[in-house]
This record gives C-alpha cells, structure tokens and sequence, in this order.
C-alpha cells in the first residue's frame, strides 16, 4: 500500500509541474505580440485553469481523468492530451533510465511563433528546431502547442459547458473506465517453455519475450495507446484491428484478410 501511495504522490506531483508549466504558457500568450486581439481577450477571459477540472479528462494537478468517453471538444483534446503522454512514455522510455512524461522539459514555440494559433501553423517542425536532437522534448512541445490551440480556437466560439466542470459539482458518475491516470500497462515476465534437446532426453527451459502488453498508434499529435491483446490487436497507420479478420493493406487501408 505504500509503495501505491507514493506513486499517486509522484503522479500528482508531476501533473501539477506540467499543469503550472501550461498555466505559465497561457499567461505568456495573453501578453504575446504575437497574439491577436481577440484571441488575447479569450487568453485573459478563460484563465487555463478553468479546464483544470473539466469533464471526463480535462482533469490536471492533483485531478486525476476520469476517463471514459470526452465529452465535448474541449473534453477531447484533453483526451487526446493525456493518451500522447502515455505514448511518449511508451516510445521514449524503452530503456528505463531516460523517462518521457509529462516531467519532460523542452523548449517552447507557441509563445513566439507567429501566428501560434492559425490551423497551418506547423508547430512539429518549430519544435523540432528548438529542440534539436531530441526527440521526446520536440514532442512534448508539439503535443502541449497543439492542445493550447485547441482550447483557445474552442474558446472563441464556444463557452464551457458549466454542467461538466467539477467546480459546479461534475462528479464523473458518467464517466466510465478506471478513475487513474492512464500509463504503460506492467509487462509480465518471460513465460518458460520446454524443447526436447537434440543430444538428451532432458528438458531443457527456453525463455520467449512475451509481445508488449500495450503499444501506440498513431502519429503525434494524435497517437494513441492500445492493448495488444498478445496479438489479437494491431496498428494499421492510425487505426487498430483484429488481424484474424482484417489485414493493413500496402495503401494503408483495412481490407478482409487475404484481398489487399
């Protein structure tokens, strides 16, 4: 039980490092010379923190999603924001010693970019720039650019639905799947078999490395995590399937098994 209690503590206290590091970025944006007039005046209308507790996913700091399906628009993205996290973790993190997460520093763009929220605006190969060399950093700073312009062009059109924020009494009672943070599912151990060998009639033990519990599919900024399901479920560009049933053709489409 301790050892749970200190990784909800570590989860927590690296949600809230990554919501202060969003929250310090909008401030940023609502003073940008960069900044049109009316997308300033929604920066300064909505503080960030107005989607800190929002819905099935827009939960950061010391909230944790719900989970379940998003809501609204503004519910997505923070879906969509938090399943990216799991994947950097996922793509980034293979050796143990170099983690990938939300605690991953990098250098920003959208603050100085021009034009930081036009659709056309291509925040992966500004952060790429910024962050020469790595790749987890130019990552991170794509994903947060892309979920800020997200809000922001929800914003100038829309108002929160006040009915989904848990500062007006949202629970999650209809939100459904787990109430923690998603993460890398634990792997298991390798599985030994046996093989008669060549020269005896002893036994002799093999170990097979069992296939990833979970993967990712997908391109940032709308890669994904799935079960694999020892299998049963692979990635077909953006899309997953059961390989039984269907097979991911040269063109990148899902046809019946054997007709691509």
């Amino acid at each position: 039980m301790k050892l749970v209690s200190a990784s909800v503590i570590f989860l927590g206290s690296v949600m809230a490092d990554k919501w202060s590091h969003l929250g310090d970025i909008w401030q940023q944006l609502g003073s940008a010379n960069n900044v049109n007039e009316d997308d300033r005046k929604i920066i300064e209308l909505f503080t960030i923190s107005s989607v800190a507790n929002y819905g099935c996913w827009c939960r950061f700091g010391q909230y944790r999603p719900y989970k379940g399906p998003a809501q609204d628009v503004v519910d997505t993205a923070c879906k969509t924001w938090h399943q990216n996290y799991d994947c950097l973790n996922i793509d980034y993190n293979t050796d143990g010693t170099t983690p990938c997460n939300m605690d991953t520093e990098y250098n920003d763009v959208i603050v100085s970019i021009s034009d930081p929220f036009d659709l056309a605006t291509d925040y992966a190969a500004a952060c790429d720039t910024a962050n020469p060399g790595d790749a987890c950093a130019s990552e991170a700073c794509h994903v947060d650019a892309v979920f800020i312009r997200e809000v922001v062009m929800f914003l100038a059109d829309n108002t929160l639905n006040m009915t989904l924020s848990g500062w007006y009494g949202f629970d999650g009672t209809i939100c459904t799947g787990a109430s923690a943070a998603a993460g890398t599912t634990l792997v298991p151990p390798a599985v030994p078999t046996t093989a008669a060998p060549e020269t005896t009639g002893a036994p002799e033990t093999t170990l097979v490395a069992p296939l990833p519990a979970t993967q990712c599919c997908g391109s940032y900024p709308q890669r994904f995590p799935y079960k694999t399901q020892n299998g049963g479920r692979q990635c077909c560009i953006d899309t997953t399937y059961n390989p039984l049933l269907l097979e991911c053709c040269a063109t990148g489409n899902l046809n019946p098994v054997g007709t691509c």
